[in-house]
């Protein structure tokens, strides 16, 4: 459904899960005016293309939310934006600043699209067992990130056919119900984009039946 959405309104299809992310975020509070960082490989030419490495820079995407605006509205502006930020992705996240002597971060929330390109089969692949790849045999070997680069970081990855939606987040500023309650909520809106690009971010439902029970149960009290 996210790739029909997406061909219907002429963007690629993490448009729209980026336009949702920032409905999400403007639904929870973030404001009519909001930023976040999207990573975005930097592999651009011939010369890197034997390069290894994991070559990628941080851009960030901003969209405005007025009185009315719809899911449709928020993901051309989603898409506009990554569009913008990727042809200026050659400049290092890091020396973003929003002024000239503030030490402060462009954003704090980051979202991004993993896929396999062409004939990349090992990302068909979970954390299983010894593989075959190129007449070789491969493992996979767990390795240390370095989090807390974000305070919330969605990662979307479609193999396979499949998609899943990853959040990693400060757990010194979240907790666990509160991160579920946020992806439930971004696959509520996700649901209600695909069913009406047209509809106002404002008034999409965000509780379901548990939410509006528990809800309903306080004001009994």
């Amino acid at each position: 459904r996210v790739d029909a959405t997406a061909a219907a309104a002429g963007v690629t299809p993490f448009g729209v899960y980026l336009g949702v992310f920032l409905a999400l975020l403007h639904r929870w509070g973030a404001g009519g005016d909001l930023t976040v960082g999207v990573p975005v490989s930097v592999r651009r030419t011939r010369a890197l293309r034997d390069l290894v490495g994991l070559l990628v820079n941080t851009v960030p995407v901003r969209v405005r939310f007025g009185p009315g605006a719809t899911f449709a509205d928020a993901v051309g502006q989603a898409a506009r934006g990554l569009a913008e930020g990727a042809a200026r992705a050659g400049y290092p996240f890091a020396l973003m600043r929003p002024g000239s002597v503030s030490r402060e971060p462009l954003c704090r929330i980051s979202i991004t699209l993993v896929q396999p390109f062409g004939d990349d089969t090992l990302a068909d692949h979970g954390d299983g067992p010894v593989e075959l790849f190129a007449g070789h045999t491969s493992a996979r070997v767990p390795v240390p990130r370095l989090e807390g680069q974000f305070d919330v970081s969605a990662e979307i990855r479609r193999v396979a056919g499949t998609v899943a939606v990853r959040f990693r987040y400060d757990t010194g500023l979240f907790d666990e119900a509160t991160v579920r309650r946020l992806l439930g909520h971004y696959t509520r809106l996700l649901d209600a984009c695909c069913a009406d690009p047209g509809g106002a971010v404002a008034t999409a439902p965000l509780a379901d039946a548990g939410d509006l029970a528990a809800l309903l149960a306080l004001g009994a009290g």
